[in-house]
């Protein structure tokens, strides 16, 4: 399957929506009671709207995957940040954001996923431009209209200076651009939420009950949870160790790209200190970077391996989907 998406042509990440939808068939056959919980203003509304259609609520989270894997592969295509450009960061995005059964759901980290990728993009476009100040300030915006899906997000303009020290060096006036860029949306949302009588909601999701300090919903995660994220963690020790592979014999400006990956992931726990209502489904805060670099290893293993362990890690996922069907039967 893998070798569909060795190729350097955009068009093949459309495929993603096919592979996204596969992975997402366990929900129609053995649905489960979930709730969202720490999301902004924005997910509130989108909810309220598409809540009572089951269908358009899978398909939306179908469709949100494809659109963050599709700009991912883009990302990589425009930075030539992989070897060998293909399209597995993508593909591999999809996947570690579709392994635990809570991350199948219309999670409100999808939806701040794809405007933190875009803004991520927005801040690594800077390398070796005189005038960005358009870049600087869309970074801040874009980041700033994620945590309005999850209020947590904000922590990653944390991620947007670290950024910009790894590509241009210290400039407090684009900190400026960039915490300029962070607080227009804030204003206009703000200013909406005014006009409609919605400005104590606003605040509330914002500020009030979307932010609180390690507080969790759920004790502990339970075995069918455990084995998932076990998965995951050794794939996350395997792209840790492979730092210097990735880096080796690379033009400086991918080498600083890279590190930035692994800034985005380093700080992608920082989240969960300020997030409301802690859930499994929190953990798809690293799955943009995760996912990038899993298809850069991915893509740099002999095919046959990387070929069984893809197909070993997708028998696991859709068996956890289907396994109260299973043992019920």
């Amino acid at each position: 399957m893998l070798s569909i998406f060795r190729t350097n042509q955009l068009l093949a990440s459309f495929l993603l929506l096919i592979y996204a939808a596969l992975l997402h068939t366990g929900p129609w056959f053995v649905p489960t009671t979930w709730q969202p919980t720490g999301y902004g203003i924005a997910y509130f509304w989108l909810y309220e709207a598409i809540k009572g259609n089951p269908l358009l609520v899978l398909s939306s989270t179908c469709i949100t995957l494809f659109i963050g894997g599709f700009i991912l592969n883009y990302a990589d295509l425009t930075f030539r940040l992989s070897r060998e450009i293909n399209m597995l960061p993508g593909l591999f995005f999809v996947l570690v954001s579709s392994t635990v059964p809570e991350f199948q759901q219309f999670s409100p980290l999808h939806l701040a996923n794809i405007f933190l990728i875009i803004g991520v993009i927005q801040m690594m476009d800077t390398f070796k431009k005189n005038f960005c100040a358009d870049a600087l300030f869309n970074a801040g915006f874009i980041v700033a209209i994620a945590s309005f899906f999850c209020p947590a997000y904000l922590i990653f303009l944390l991620l947007i200076f670290i950024g910009l020290n790894l590509l241009r060096g210290f400039d407090f006036r684009e900190r400026l651009m960039v915490f300029s860029g962070a607080l227009v949306p804030y204003v206009l949302i703000g200013v909406y939420a005014l006009w409609s009588n919605q400005i104590g909601l606003f605040f509330k999701l914002q500020l009030m009950s979307g932010l609180q300090f390690f507080h969790f919903q759920t004790p502990l995660p339970s075995i069918t949870q455990l084995i998932p994220l076990s998965i995951l963690i050794i794939f996350l020790l395997i792209i840790v160790a492979n730092q210097g592979n990735f880096m080796g014999k690379r033009v400086i400006q991918s080498q600083k790209r890279i590190n930035i990956l692994y800034w985005f992931m380093l700080l992608s726990p920082l989240t969960l200190v300020f997030q409301n209502n802690i859930q499994i489904d929190h953990a798809l805060a690293i799955a943009a970077p995760f996912g990038f670099l899993l298809g850069m290893f991915f893509s740099s293993i002999p095919s046959n391996w990387a070929e069984l362990t893809h197909l070993v890690w997708l028998a696991f996922l859709l068996f956890f989907q289907y396994k109260d069907l299973i043992f019920k039967a």
